[in-house]
């Protein structure tokens, strides 16, 4: 089965992250290691800014002194992601969602991928 039918699969299932990360970057480790990619345990850690988004590279969002992340879709229109489902953020649904749609299109920070050796 290849990364994208493994990942469609798993769309509007809950996400179960473990309470040593956030559950959003928790999701791109996993789903990074689909598409070929070895993220680091911490965003900011081994990663190096992206000229544009590409399949499988990690998307990062600021919501003032927040931050969101996902894993661009094939698609390149598109971002999935363990979204919050309730207001403490221990509930998590995997979603597909345009990164060109309100509110993340507003809140891109900018796209990602593991430094070079």
């Amino acid at each position: 089965m290849d990364a994208t039918t493994h990942i469609q699969e798993l769309l509007g299932k809950s996400y179960e992250g473990s309470d040593d990360l956030s559950a959003c970057w928790e999701f791109c480790i996993e789903m990074g290691l689909l598409f070929g990619f070895s993220y680091p345990k911490h965003p900011v850690l081994g990663m190096q800014r992206c000229k544009e988004s590409a399949v499988g590279k990690v998307v990062l969002f600021k919501f003032g002194d927040k931050w969101h992340s996902g894993i661009v879709w094939p698609d390149g229109l598109h971002f999935i992601h363990a979204k919050s489902t309730n207001r403490r953020g221990t509930k998590h649904v995997v979603k597909q969602e345009r990164l060109t749609a309100w509110p993340w299109t507003t809140h891109i920070e900018g796209y990602y991928e593991p430094c070079q050796a």
